[in-house]
């Protein structure tokens, strides 16, 4: 069984590329725009792995990722924040919120696959908990 992905990005086109990626790796994924609804999901549904754009209207990255962390069945998932900001304040926001991996955007396919190497292990080192 394929581990299900969320992720949350209000660029379409980055969010069709990282949906794309991630499905030519095996992964099933859930692909949305809307952050608000990303938020009713996470409290709906089971996810192996989020990943959140760092700059969305109304519920931005950060403040979804507080969302995944204080929901019931996400609480402890990996996140990976994609952003197009190398920033410092922006990756120590990040971290305080909850997130476990950083994803420049637009993503580069070696650099996603080499990332989900690592997130791939950290979520079985989820399931296992």
């Amino acid at each position: 069984m394929a581990m299900k992905l969320l992720v949350v990005d209000d660029e379409p086109d980055v969010l069709r590329l990282i949906k794309t990626i991630l499905q030519s790796l095996g992964y099933e994924v859930l692909a949305l725009t809307d952050s608000e609804e990303a938020a009713r999901r996470v409290d709906r549904e089971k996810f192996d792995g989020i990943f959140v754009d760092a700059r969305m209207p109304g519920m931005d990255g950060f403040a979804l990722t507080r969302h995944v962390r204080n929901s019931a069945s996400n609480c402890s998932v990996p996140i990976v924040m994609l952003t197009g900001y190398d920033e410092v304040e922006t990756m120590r926001a990040g971290f305080k919120s909850g997130v476990t991996f950083f994803v420049g955007k637009p993503p580069e396919v070696k650099q996603l696959g080499e990332m989900l190497k690592v997130f791939h292990g950290a979520m079985l080192r989820e399931k296992r908990s």
